[in-house]
């Protein structure tokens, strides 16, 4: 009989790797660098809200951290549009503009 049929060696000798155990692979190494999105009490987004509208009335330029899933970014622009219905805000800068979800929103200050 071939040696391949006893014990383990039917796994050992099969040593192919096709794409979809390389990309769970590569997934289950990435997860230990996965960031958490902290939770914000009600008067932090309270602020964050009443901040957001104020520099929306006066047009002032913002920087505002968002939550990634590898770990937050800082934006820098100009509130120019406020979408209540869908949760989100416009956001220009001097190449272009981003629609940002205010539940991916860490903290907001003037810049």
């Amino acid at each position: 009989m071939s040696k391949k049929l006893h014990g383990n060696g039917m796994w050992e000798a099969s040593r192919m790797m096709i794409s979809e155990h390389k990309e769970a692979i590569l997934k289950r190494n990435e997860e230990p660098n996965r960031v958490l999105k902290p939770t914000l009490v009600d008067d932090e987004i309270t602020y964050i809200a009443d901040f957001i509208t104020g520099a929306y009335c006066e047009k002032e330029r913002v920087a505002i951290d968002i939550y990634g899933t590898w770990g937050k970014r800082e934006i820098l622009g100009i509130v120019s549009s406020i979408d209540q219905y869908g949760k989100k805000i416009k956001v220009e800068f001097d190449n272009g503009f981003e629609w940002v979800d205010f539940d991916e929103i860490l903290s907001v200050r003037s810049n």
